[in-house]
């Protein structure tokens, strides 16, 4: 027989994982797994009695996931829960997520679902006393006070009943509540919860003065709210209201977007940066485009905030995790896009101002208002970094963008515009590109010398033949003789006879000899093939290599 002790300390692991990672994951299927096997052919009884779990009669020793699954089961008003034998690991994942559902009624609705379709391998008895509610942050009950009112108001004016949609607001069910005695199991097996037994009690004591002011449409939510406004709230307790209305539907979302997003306002957000973007993350992170959801997320922003969620697209550990925070970034738009900007600017962590090069090219025109005044900054590495921003935005639009940083002060500047050009792919900015040939910057001179091979400009070859006989350095010269092999210039024959094979004048360097019998094997013509037959026979066997398969390509 199977430890029911182990049992329930895999499905109190289980329950505690479901509050930071999905049900899918990993690590919580290998406990979702354990206790499904144990339940193979065995019932377990877990009970909640007076804040502690048992276990088929036996107390479970406490520890912190025990006692948080105990107060799931206390907030809900479960008093216990049979599960097997055959309970399978999917239906556990189901149960211990619905103990997570932030609406009151919504997890009673969840459970009995569950015990009502399952009901020879799960039973969940629920035993909530007259006059007593299960435990809930005040915040989802604020949050969500006004909205209700205002429902309830437009539906009697239209002489309908307001519709209970996905899920109901937490402390505002429908039903009366009955006495403590928890209901019998009905004859399939599942229980029923109180208030579905045959008769109801009429008993309102345990209904509260928030939901009571729900019942008077014509309460002022103005009023309401001042009294909220008397104090902020912090993350954590906004979160709740968060889980509550993703949970809903569309249109449930957008009926109760206006709440909502007064609520967030008053939202603390820096007083704690990684909760408020963990629920920047819930609101945004599944990239689904609901306006709702946007309009709240928008009052969570602050430049604290966008820091934090910079460091964590910085840190984050694979593109699935990257992503999530960009579409993050995306949903905000033009909100964030300004803050992203200044904190590239002002960013000392290479890491951090690659995240926010990715960032704002992901929000795409949006982030374009940003990006150009950051290329009218007069620090030089601001708008080395907002040509990056360009370059990894791929727009159509680029050039304009890019040709007047080929004339900026700085040669870091000119450099990291060229090669923006190239990752880009504009040659029809080839004409621009040609001075810069001829730069006083030896880095200007050669990204330009690859760009121009890279963009197979035919009108650069004049430019390059120049060069390949003026330049006196040798990473320039290296790169000049690559966009010749690449736009196989005949006519750059002779040029690199003088400047890449050795003579009683000139001594080039290895590197610079590779590269001249590499560019001739491109180009191909009777003199191309002379000089790699005779750097074929080199006492060099790195040149003669290279000569040799030069030759090879050639036939």
């Amino acid at each position: 027989m199977p430890n029911s002790q182990e049992l329930v300390a895999k499905l109190a692991r289980a329950y505690a994982l479901t509050e930071i990672v999905h049900l899918r994951h990993p690590s919580i299927q290998e406990q979702l797994d354990g206790v499904s096997s144990g339940l193979q052919e065995h019932r377990l009884m877990v009970e909640c009695r007076k804040g502690s779990l048992w276990a088929d009669g036996s107390r479970v020793e406490e520890g912190t996931e025990i006692d948080d699954l105990a107060e799931g089961m206390q907030q809900c008003g479960v008093d216990f829960m049979r599960l097997g034998p055959g309970l399978d690991a999917r239906l556990v994942g189901e149960l211990l997520d619905s103990l997570r559902i932030a609406s009151i009624s919504g997890r009673h609705r969840r459970l009995k679902e569950l015990a009502g379709f399952h009901g020879e391998e799960l039973q969940v008895v629920f035993g909530v006393p007259a006059g007593e509610r299960p435990a809930l942050g005040r915040s989802a009950e604020a949050i969500f006070a006004g909205a209700l009112a205002k429902e309830t108001h437009t539906s009697e004016e239209a002489g309908t009943t307001p519709d209970g949609g996905d899920w109901d607001p937490p402390g505002y069910d429908t039903a009366p509540r009955t006495s403590g005695v928890a209901s019998p199991p009905g004859p399939t097996g599942a229980p029923q919860a109180p208030g579905d037994a045959g008769t109801r009690t009429a008993d309102t004591t345990g209904v509260d003065e928030a939901s009571a002011a729900t019942s008077d449409p014509e309460a002022s939510d103005a009023d309401r709210q001042d009294g909220a406004d008397a104090e902020p709230m912090s993350p954590d307790e906004f979160r709740r209201g968060v889980e509550l209305f993703m949970a809903g539907s569309p249109t449930k979302r957008r009926s109760w977007v206006g709440p909502l997003e007064a609520q967030a306002a008053r939202v603390d957000v820096d007083a704690n940066l990684e909760a408020t973007v963990d629920i920047l993350v819930t609101l945004l992170g599944p990239g689904d485009g609901d306006e709702a959801v946007a309009q709240v997320a928008r009052r969570l922003v602050s430049p604290d905030v966008v820091r934090a969620l910079s460091q964590r697209l910085a840190s984050a550990g694979d593109e699935e995790e990257r992503g999530e925070y960009l579409q993050v970034a995306s949903g905000l738009g033009e909100v964030i896009a300004p803050i992203f900007a200044e904190e590239l600017a002002t960013s000392e962590d290479p890491a951090t101002r690659r995240a926010l090069v990715h960032g704002l090219a992901f929000l795409g025109e949006a982030a374009r208002p940003s990006v150009e005044d950051l290329l009218d900054r007069p620090e030089w590495y601001v708008v080395r970094n907002a040509v990056s921003v360009v370059a990894t935005m791929a727009d159509e639009d680029a050039q304009g963008l890019l040709e007047p940083c080929l004339s900026h002060a700085d040669g870091r500047v000119r450099r990291e515009a060229v090669m923006a050009i190239a990752r880009i792919g504009q040659s029809k900015a080839g004409a621009s590109l040609l001075p810069l040939l001829a730069d006083e910057d030896p880095d200007v001179r050669a990204a330009a010398a690859q760009c121009v091979g890279t963009l197979g400009l035919g009108s650069a070859s004049a430019p390059l033949r120049a060069r390949l006989l003026e330049e006196d350095n040798d990473v320039v010269l290296i790169e000049v003789l690559r966009a010749i092999g690449k736009l196989s210039d005949p006519d750059a024959v002779d040029g690199i006879r003088v400047r890449a094979t050795p003579s009683f004048f000139v001594r080039p360097t290895k590197p610079v000899r590779v590269a001249g019998l590499r560019a001739l094997g491109r180009i191909g013509t009777p003199e191309a093939v002379a000089l790699l037959e005779a750097g074929a026979e080199d006492r060099d066997p790195e040149l003669r290599s290279a000569a040799q398969h030069a030759l090879e390509d050639l036939a």
